[in-house]
């Protein structure tokens, strides 16, 4: 006799810390960084799928901050150079790559 899984009635959501450290302090100061680059234009991309943009670049933030972070909590890092390295990752390298 066979049984059968259960079945989800609920749709899956998931969570915006999910790229983001598991450490709670760590996460903390990712969320901080992610806040601040979140909503500035700017990052390179090759691809020429355009729909994808927005996620692409929602998620490579979020690694970054997962990132700069880590850098933040091992003390290897100070918060306020994670966030200058944040925002240059969005704003000013992209901007002088293409001479905006």
């Amino acid at each position: 006799m066979t049984t059968s899984a259960p079945v989800a009635t609920e749709p899956l959501t998931l969570s915006a810390d999910r790229l983001l450290p598991a450490d709670p302090a760590t996460r903390a100061i990712a969320r901080r960084l992610y806040a601040e680059v979140a909503a500035r234009p700017g990052f390179i991309d090759d691809t020429r799928a355009f729909m994808s943009i927005p996620a692409r670049h929602d998620m490579s933030r979020r690694l970054d901050a997962g990132y700069l972070a880590t850098l933040v909590a091992e003390h290897r890092l100070a918060e306020d150079e994670a966030l200058e390295t944040a925002v240059d990752l969005v704003t000013t390298i992209p901007t002088e790559a293409f001479k905006l």
